[in-house]
């Protein structure tokens, strides 16, 4: 009974560190992409897509269904003006996801670069630091 907690409470810790992963590490679907969009430019949308397309291989990556616009791959799909083609980079037909291009200034503070003994907060479209 014992070993069946310590199980369940590893499982909990392995869940927590990838949802950290995720936080901090993984670029989102854009939520300015649309199915529109994306086929208006012979982008290849789906409403079910890996989470894990255009990471790096061996990256820990959650089981869900994930709109976005795929690109890249064998058939040579398009992003739209304003995106580029996410890929690992490990394959020349691999397939990617469209992701916004950087674009300066921020929308939140997650958006900017984080600085050692700063606290950091985006007013106003600008990354603001301020020590701790």
């Amino acid at each position: 009974m014992g070993s069946g907690l310590l199980g369940v409470a590893a499982a909990i810790a392995v869940m927590a560190l990838v949802g950290i992963y995720f936080t901090q590490f993984y670029t989102p679907y854009h939520p300015g992409m649309s199915e529109t969009l994306c086929k208006s430019v012979g982008g290849n949308w789906n409403n079910c897509s890996s989470r894990c397309i255009g990471e790096p291989p061996g990256t820990i990556c959650t089981l869900e269904c994930v709109p976005q616009c795929e690109c890249g791959g064998i058939a040579g799909f398009s992003c739209p003006t304003g995106y580029y083609c996410k890929t690992s980079g490990s394959h020349p037909d691999e397939l990617g996801r469209c992701i916004a291009e950087a674009r300066p200034g921020c929308f939140t503070a997650l958006n900017c670069v984080p600085r050692e003994r700063s606290k950091v907060e985006c007013i106003s479209g600008t990354c603001v630091y301020s020590p701790v």
